[in-house]
């Protein structure tokens, strides 16, 4: 039961993420907010009943450790997004954005690699999933997608 919750969490997580960043691509700010609640609504509790599966079936201790920093990571997404409204992914506020990236990355990280770990098929669906949301994550920021537009002019 826990692989397959897992799994689900990842998928949601993943795709509601990329979602986000497309919104947000397309400066969309209805639907980045939209997706925003939803994802939270939906991992939050997703990210919980796996912790609580991880204990009932005996989990290794790294699988609970692992969901608690997911959860950190979620909590932090609420206070900081939806509780204090703190613009906090701004160069101006690094002491509140590295934390977070760092909560980030190995939150995804975590998605992959409790799955990965229980089953090379689905964490490898997993892992293309994230591959494809760190991209839809750089392309919504402009400052990226100038640089390869003037990257591919270079090369043309």
């Amino acid at each position: 039961m826990f692989l397959e919750l897992a799994f689900v969490l990842g998928l949601v997580h993943n795709l509601l993420l990329i979602c986000v960043f497309n919104s947000n691509r397309v400066k969309n700010n209805k639907l980045i907010k939209t997706f925003g609640f939803a994802y939270l609504v939906l991992v939050i509790p997703l990210a919980i009943i796996c912790l609580i599966l991880s204990i009932f079936e005996n989990k290794p201790l790294f699988y609970y450790l692992y969901l608690v920093i997911v959860l950190v990571y979620l909590g932090f997404e609420v206070v900081l997004d939806w509780v204090l409204k703190i613009n906090f992914r701004s160069k101006s506020k690094l002491y509140l954005l590295i934390p977070y990236l760092m909560l980030y990355f190995f939150a995804n990280y975590v998605l992959v690699i409790l799955v990965w770990k229980e089953n090379l098929t689905l964490g490898v669906i997993l892992l293309a999933l994230y591959i494809i949301q760190l991209l839809f994550n750089a392309f919504s920021h402009e400052s990226v997608r100038r640089f390869f537009k003037s990257f591919i002019a270079q090369k043309s």
